[in-house]
């Protein structure tokens, strides 16, 4: 019956976390149970004393002990290939200009490297592109 609840509790906690809102993560306590019921879920492992990496396409950064940085990889030899669902409504086969109609315009833009950063209230959206496609989706605080 053990088994079966933690079980359960992993598939809920994954579920879950699989829609994450992960500006709600940012700023969270490494010793948090949010921060460990993300790392369980997403099989991360701390490879530094401030980074966590996984090989699902996640690395989270650290600034004092607290998330400072959550980066979505599209496909990365070191990181893997993230397949979950991206924050905003955003996914990886999104141009430029497709995500510029969903998120707006971009707070800071540089083209000539393929980045776009939204300033919200609480965190900031930062995108990265490869050949004018999505690749990287960095959630960070302020």
């Amino acid at each position: 019956m053990q088994r079966l609840t933690t079980f359960l509790f992993i598939i809920f906690t994954a579920s879950t976390l699989y829609a994450q809102n992960f500006a709600e993560l940012v700023g969270k306590d490494e010793s948090s149970e949010e921060f460990k019921n993300f790392v369980s879920a997403y099989k991360l492992e701390q490879s530094t004393a401030a980074r966590y990496q996984s090989g699902e396409g996640i690395e989270v950064i650290l600034k004092d002990g607290k998330v400072f940085e959550i980066h979505l990889h599209k496909e990365s030899s070191i990181y893997g290939n993230y397949t979950g669902a991206l924050p905003s409504k955003l996914n990886f086969a999104m141009n430029t200009n497709e995500v510029k109609q969903v998120l707006g315009k971009p707070t800071t833009a540089y083209t000539s490297s393929g980045y776009n950063e939204y300033v919200y209230d609480t965190h900031i959206l930062s995108c990265w592109f490869e050949n004018g496609i999505l690749s990287q989706v960095v959630v960070s605080a302020k």
